[in-house]
């Protein structure tokens, strides 16, 4: 099913923003800490 694999796709570049905004956020304070 061609929307299953549209939906997962989606979920999987959802995912991959939300780990990359967390580890943006954990970076920075220790960033700022140093």
């Amino acid at each position: 099913m061609p929307l299953l694999e549209n939906l997962m796709r989606f979920l999987m570049m959802f995912g991959y923003c939300l780990i990359m905004t967390i580890f943006s956020g954990k970076e920075q304070p220790m960033h700022l800490h140093s």
